[in-house]
């Protein structure tokens, strides 16, 4: 819930115009058999089923391979450290459907709100329920954010990619500092549009 309500803060934003970012992967983790980040193509060319297998373990091994003892961050010509892509498909470029996405969870979070309280015939039931859903979202995304951030890899069924993404944040934090805001949050997002949808097809109005 608290991951839906922040997506508020994006709507002025969502579809403002950003320049894409070009940037190149960092440069070398480690040396002999380790793998090495690499930039991911905004296009990129359509790839037979072994190249993509051995893009994802070479990704895997370039995440854990980010550690302080062999990982040397560099900086671009501007000055700023190079971004750090270590999720296969991950682009900095903010595209209209990132926008567009983003702004649908925003809106159908206050739909939904809104919903509850007019439906309702006591205004402390939605109350209830808003703040009930802001501590459950909170010790979930909690407890997510921990054991992704600990446990599993790009290999691990499902939350492969929350690993990876995660703990490659953790190791290379400054590359978020290259993502626009509609960027970061556009598949949070669109995680919340089912639930959203499942909310008011199955739930009572001020449940919802």
């Amino acid at each position: 819930s608290i991951s839906m309500l922040a997506t508020i803060l994006v709507v002025p934003v969502a579809f403002h115009p950003r320049p894409c970012i070009h940037h190149r992967a960092a440069a070398a983790i480690a040396s002999g058999p380790r793998a090495r980040p690499c930039a991911i193509a905004i296009d990129p060319p359509k790839a037979t089923a072994a190249e993509v297998e051995s893009e994802l373990d070479s990704m895997d091994l370039a995440a854990m391979a980010l550690d302080g003892a062999t990982f040397k961050p560099t900086r671009g010509p501007d000055g700023r450290l190079e971004p750090v892509l270590t999720l296969p498909g991950d682009s900095l470029v903010t595209t209209p459907r990132m926008g567009w996405i983003t702004a649908a969870s925003t809106l159908g979070t206050l739909s939904v709100i809104a919903y509850a309280f007019v439906s309702s015939s006591n205004p402390l039931w939605p109350l209830l329920s808003l703040a009930l859903g802001l501590v459950l979202g909170e010790l979930f995304s909690g407890a997510f954010h921990w054991a992704t951030d600990n446990y599993g890899s790009l290999q691990t069924p499902i939350v492969g990619f929350a690993c990876a993404a995660f703990q490659g944040h953790h190791l290379a934090p400054w590359t978020i500092g290259h993502r626009s805001l509609t960027n970061n949050v556009y598949k949070i997002a669109a995680a919340t549009l089912p639930l959203l949808a499942g909310g008011l097809v199955l739930l009572t109005p001020c449940g919802a």
